[in-house]
């Protein structure tokens, strides 16, 4: 089955949250798209300041994609495409997963790249930096909401299939000179290097057709328990409250728990900051302590069945990424949560880690720009 594309030009008109604007409606039969498939697309125009350097065409597709739990459902991406491109005419495409890191569709990037957006506070217009590296390569760019609709923070397995999905419907929009087989590569920084753990996993049993050839993957949460732990009462105590409120619209358990153990003012604080972009967040929340918003300790409610349960269905390293990963971990970064390293069997590969592996190394920062070598290997041209 083939979905009705909506096509639409850029008109100046003050933006609608993605919560709110009609073009991210879900359709009554999405389940009967094919995952990737297009359902409607637009022309946008981009923040002059970022893009201002390139010259380059912007798109947003919504797309069909799943779940955590295999439900059919909508997600975006933001398509950018340089107009000098890569080579003899034929782009390579790198998926970019932004540190969206909130709960608010506001942070969306689909939303904050946009001219007009009311973006000041969000992280998604300053990663765009990376993205205009590649955009001087001629490569196209996919940038997915890879936190879907509900904004679910931290879910597990979804974010893959967005970014995998988006991926499918990026080669497979008509506009431009993307083929089925392009190269493509995945990157992305702390709530972007989950989502690209994610897709890195994935990949081997979702999307084997599309042809991977290299990972970049900044800050992935290797233990989220052990995150929510360490950051609360720091100066980024902002980012797992902002993780709960996420968690919380998927996992019903742990609802359940915030309802039993949350103070009227924690559940208050809940729902503001549900509402609020990452950088006023993490302002707004530096150094709260959650335990000062539960009758138990933190710890206890982490030990609850429920919650190990929830917590390990989260945890990356489940699946075995077949393409090279460059895992990158400051030693000093606060968010190095669960760290410390697991021993690996003589006998075992060192292609056969896992990504719970990787992120598991004390690394120090590596390089990030697109000279390393996962980059080099995503540059080479197909043969």
């Amino acid at each position: 089955m083939t979905a009705d594309v909506h096509r639409g030009q850029y008109e100046p008109v003050d933006l609608l949250l993605p919560s709110r604007d009609p073009f991210y409606d879900e359709p009554a039969d999405v389940a009967a798209l094919g995952p990737g498939e297009i359902i409607r697309c637009r022309q946008v125009e981009l923040k002059d300041h970022w893009a201002s350097q390139h010259r380059t065409d912007a798109w947003q597709l919504l797309y069909r994609s799943s779940d955590l739990r295999g439900v059919a459902g909508v997600a975006a991406t933001t398509v950018v495409l340089p107009r000098r491109r890569a080579g003899a005419g034929h782009f390579q495409l790198l998926s970019f997963q932004c540190a969206i890191d909130a709960v608010t569709s506001q942070s969306f990037p689909s939303y904050a790249l946009r001219k007009g957006a009311r973006s000041g506070h969000t992280i998604a217009p300053f990663e765009f930096l990376v993205v205009r590296r590649a955009l001087a390569k001629g490569w196209a760019v996919s940038i997915p909401d890879h936190e879907g609709m509900l904004g679910a923070w931290g879910a597990p397995r979804e974010p893959g299939y967005r970014t995998l999905d988006g991926i499918r419907a990026a080669l497979a929009f008509t506009d431009h000179g993307l083929s089925h087989d392009t190269p493509v590569g995945l990157w992305g920084y702390s709530g972007g290097g989950m989502a690209t753990s994610w897709a890195a996993e994935m990949a081997p049993e979702y999307a084997p057709e599309l042809r991977l050839v290299g990972a970049v993957l900044g800050s992935p949460v290797g233990d989220m328990a052990s995150a929510l732990l360490r950051l609360n009462g720091t100066l980024h105590a902002g980012l797992p409250v902002m993780v709960i409120a996420g968690l919380s619209r998927v996992y019903p358990q742990l609802d359940e728990v915030i309802r039993q153990h949350a103070t009227e003012s924690g559940r208050r604080h809940l729902d503001e900051i549900a509402e609020m972009p990452t950088l006023h967040a993490v302002r707004r929340f530096r150094n709260h302590d959650i335990d000062r918003y539960l009758d138990i300790p933190l710890a206890d409610v982490l030990a609850q069945r429920e919650i190990v349960e929830m917590m390990t269905d989260v945890q990356l390293g489940m699946g075995r990424p077949e393409i090279p990963l460059l895992v990158v971990q400051s030693v000093r970064d606060p968010r190095r949560m669960g760290l410390a390293s697991r021993s690996r069997p003589p006998d075992e590969p060192r292609f056969r880690q896992t990504t719970r592996d990787l992120t598991r190394r004390r690394n120090r920062p590596r390089d990030l720009s697109l000279r390393s070598g996962a980059a080099r290997n995503f540059a080479r041209r197909p043969e």
